[in-house]
């Protein structure tokens, strides 16, 4: 059994517990000479050797108040063991006035309290026709009107024409412009075309050049052995080798040509000028 300062609404049936799980329940309830609350319990055999001298029944709820158990806390293995009929060690529950104080409760009552007061305090601004809500309410009105009025600088502002046919002015002015780099856009695409078209084409141009380079040159050793071998027809020859020059110097002032074209070899006199110039 157990012994408390009050029955704390403990009744015949109430449920026994160990370390909160269910072991027996209450028999009877009873008021001691002593003016203590005497509670008889009944608990399973298998789970009373673990009720010993240091053990210690307290009275749980649920809640706060309610549904009232006995939960008893297994005392150590070196302990003796209660026997039937013999007194298990109890711990007052907490009142109601200790929980209160336990969880501050007094204290959030009160700042709940102050909370209401300050919202009481705030509706009678609000109900107050000169108060901050309705002079601000009457300030905003007044701003609204003369916005709507077109007076001021942003009644003005919205009011005013002209600033939309700004808008509508920058407006076709992005759209030209877009246009136009469109235009742009298109041009640069196909000029890389062209400029990509020319860069494969340009090494087999060069190639041929060359080769026509190496022909003409050909012909102007063959042309200079003539001339020196044949003096009367020197001055045919000369004007032959003038155009070829004037060829091999256009094909070489050609950009594509001139950075692929091999130094020029050292010159060689033939004696045609002097042969020339006797004739």
């Amino acid at each position: 059994y157990t012994a408390f300062e009050e029955g704390y609404n403990l009744v015949s049936g109430s449920r026994v517990k160990l370390l909160g799980t269910d072991i027996g329940s209450v028999t009877d309830v009873l008021l001691t000479t002593g003016n203590k609350v005497k509670v008889q319990v009944k608990v399973l055999a298998e789970y009373a050797s673990r009720i010993r001298a240091n053990s210690v029944a307290t009275v749980e709820s649920p809640t706060v108040i309610g549904s009232e158990y006995i939960n008893i806390r297994p005392g150590t293995s070196k302990a003796a063991v209660i026997p039937p009929e013999g007194l298990i060690p109890t711990k007052e529950k907490k009142k109601f006035t200790e929980y209160l104080e336990q969880y501050e409760i007094g204290a959030k009552l009160e700042h709940i309290g102050k909370i209401l007061e300050d919202l009481a305090l705030i509706t009678d601004q609000l109900k107050d026709p000169k108060g901050p809500f309705f002079g601000t309410f009457s300030n905003l009105q007044q701003i609204t009107g003369t916005v709507e009025a077109g007076e001021g600088s942003l009644g003005r502002l919205i009011k005013s024409d002209e600033l939309y046919e700004h808008m509508d002015t920058f407006v076709a002015t992005l759209q030209e412009t877009a246009d136009y780099l469109v235009r742009a856009g298109v041009n640069i695409e196909k000029g890389s075309e062209h400029l990509e078209k020319a860069t494969r084409e340009g090494p087999e141009m060069v190639d041929k050049t060359q080769e026509l380079l190496d022909r003409l040159l050909k012909v102007q050793v063959i042309l200079e052995k003539v001339m020196t071998e044949v003096p009367e027809i020197s001055a045919q020859a000369r004007e032959g080798m003038q155009e070829v020059n004037r060829i091999l110097d256009s094909v070489k002032e050609n950009f594509l040509i001139r950075p692929n074209l091999p130094p020029p070899p050292d010159s060689e006199t033939h004696g045609l000028e002097i042969r020339g110039g006797q004739n």
